[in-house]
Formats: structure tokens, C-alpha cells, sequence
């Protein structure tokens, strides 16, 4: 992950990364569950949720733009931004 965004490794960084590995594989489950729920406010809280956790787009961008990351953190921002869109059309939905 480090090295498709350009950025130094270390250890420090590698220690956050399986962390937040464990934080996204919490989200994952807790999406994996709700998915077949009714619609309801709290279904809506988890889409805004997303929509929120998504928005990690942004600052990819201006990493980007200011040369702190590589081409490779395109990706990931792509992704988030198809995340918070198809969100977004699931809690206007509710």
C-alpha cells in the first residue's frame, strides 16, 4: 500500500497500515451484515458513515497534487470516491 502511493516505509507507517487493515475489516463485516436489513435510520446513519469515511478522497488528492504521494494513490481515491458516490445513492434511497 505504502509503495503504490510512493511513500516511505517504516515501521511506524506499517504499524498503522495493519491497523487500519483491522479498522476497514470492521467496517467491511459490519457493512456485510447490514446489507439485507430494512430500510431504517439507523441503515441511514451506516450510508453517511460511509459517505464520511469515504471523504479520505480529498486529502489523497492533495497529496497528490503537493508531490507527497505518487500516481498510485489514485487508485485508492478512485475507489473511495465510487464508495461515497454509491453511498450516497443508497441514502437518498432511504
Amino acid at each position: 500500500m505504502l509503495t503504490n502511493g510512493n511513500a516511505a516505509r517504516s515501521r511506524p507507517a506499517e504499524l498503522v497500515g495493519r491497523r487500519a487493515a483491522a479498522l476497514y475489516t470492521g467496517f467491511g463485516m459490519m457493512l456485510l451484515m447490514a446489507r439485507s436489513a430494512e430500510q431504517s435510520p439507523a441503515l441511514a446513519a451506516l450510508a453517511a458513515g460511509m459517505v464520511t469515511a469515504c471523504s479520505l478522497a480529498t486529502p489523497g488528492v492533495f497529496e497528490l497534487a503537493a508531490g507527497h504521494a505518487g500516481a498510485g494513490i489514485l487508485t485508492a481515491t478512485l475507489l473511495e470516491i465510487a464508495l461515497a458516490l454509491a453511498f450516497l445513492l443508497i441514502g437518498k434511497k432511504s
